[in-house]
């Protein structure tokens, strides 16, 4: 699998900010890792809050969130909280790519790849109209192969009680293309020190941060 990686310079930023953004992207990934996706939301949502959309990492925050609520929704599903996990959809709804991620056609093909993968899951569980609405969702952020026709399925199923029917390379391509984005802290060596010697080891300064898809 290809691996995503990006580059955030520091010198702009506010050190601080973002190394608490990274250590909640941390715990809500070992959430996420550890099936808990009501406490990953909760620490992806408190990361999103501290950032705005011109800043960098906001859009993969936003991407971890949807993968986060879209495991919890099945969860819901699965538990028999068919109101929250309608709840939950809403707000999934309503998350938008607005940074500078949004002229990535391969971050916007990943990102509508799981809206593609939770419409599978509401079809799945009886709920056509709410599949008809993701895949309507998917089909406004990237066009993906055959969208169109699991959009023609979505409107057939809308109207009757069966499930939809998929096209068979996005349902694959649903259940494989996860990506969870990470903030690795990239560091350097301080020369400002003159008259250091060769043997003494030169302190380590923060200067940028990489965004990685794991």
């Amino acid at each position: 699998m290809q691996q995503f990686s990006q580059t955030i310079d520091a010198p702009n930023l506010n050190r601080n900010l973002y190394d608490v953004v990274q250590q909640e992207v941390e715990l809500g990934g070992a959430a996420l890792k550890r099936g808990d996706a009501e406490i990953a939301v909760t620490f992806f949502q408190s990361a999103l809050k501290k950032l705005s959309p011109e800043q960098p990492f906001y859009d993969h925050l936003v991407h971890n969130l949807l993968l986060a609520c879209k495991l919890l929704i099945e969860q819901c599903f699965t538990a028999g909280q068919k109101g929250a996990a309608l709840r939950h959809l809403r707000f999934v709804l309503r998350l938008e790519i607005r940074g500078e991620m949004a002229d990535d056609s391969m971050f916007l093909k990943k990102f509508a790849g799981e809206f593609q993968g939770l419409a599978v899951v509401l079809s799945q569980y009886g709920h056509p109209s709410e599949s008809l609405a993701c895949c309507r969702k998917a089909i406004s952020i990237y066009r993906l192969a055959g969208s169109h026709i699991n959009l023609t399925n979505a409107l057939v199923a809308s109207g009757e009680s069966r499930a939809l029917g998929f096209h068979g390379r996005d349902r694959a391509r649903a259940a494989g293309s996860a990506h969870f984005y990470r903030l690795h802290t990239k560091e350097r060596f301080d020369v400002s020190q003159k008259h250091a010697r060769k043997s003494e080891r030169l302190s380590r300064r923060v200067h940028g941060y990489v965004a990685r898809a794991v």
